[in-house]
């Protein structure tokens, strides 16, 4: 019976435990969430300066997805959306860019940012209106052994004399 009466007698001190509660489970949860990348970037290597041959036809007037290859030249981006499907994205001097409710100029649109775009759907593209930056996603390291190309062998040192 005495652990029925001790809430009854502390509730400010049982609210800010179930307050403080609260909040850590939230906070931990956003943090979990947040390392779980849907969709992190490619490696480097693994996506040219030109855009892949397998990019999907954009229908929708929006996308949820993270950057994985930005051409500032022809003012387009490749978008790599949560399901792993790559879409065109074209920008124009109208596009605005924003993050944390402030504008921000085109150039902050990096491989790894994720962002989700509102625009329109152009010849196969998403001709882009609003892009909104909501994070960036986490770098994926490369193992020596995945990389492609030769071997790297040690050079000897030189013989003493």
């Amino acid at each position: 019976m005495t652990r029925l009466v001790w809430p009854g007698r502390h509730g400010m001190a049982v609210k800010l435990g179930s307050l403080i509660a609260a909040l850590a489970v939230l906070v931990g949860g956003m943090l979990l969430g947040m390392t779980h990348a849907s969709g992190s970037p490619a490696p480097a290597g693994e996506l040219g300066s030109t855009p892949p041959a397998s990019v999907a036809k954009q229908t929708s007037h929006y996308l949820v997805g993270t950057i994985a290859l930005v051409m500032p030249a022809r003012r387009e981006a490749i978008v790599r959306q949560r399901d792993g499907r790559l879409v065109q994205v074209a920008f124009d001097a109208t596009t605005i860019v924003r993050r944390d409710r402030a504008r921000q100029p085109q150039t902050v649109l990096r491989r790894g940012t994720r962002v989700i775009i509102l625009g329109r759907p152009e010849q196969g593209r998403l001709r882009a209106m609003v892009v909104t930056i909501t994070g960036q996603a986490p770098v994926r390291t490369v193992t020596p052994a995945s990389r492609p190309g030769p071997a790297h062998t040690p050079t000897p040192a030189p013989a003493a004399r």
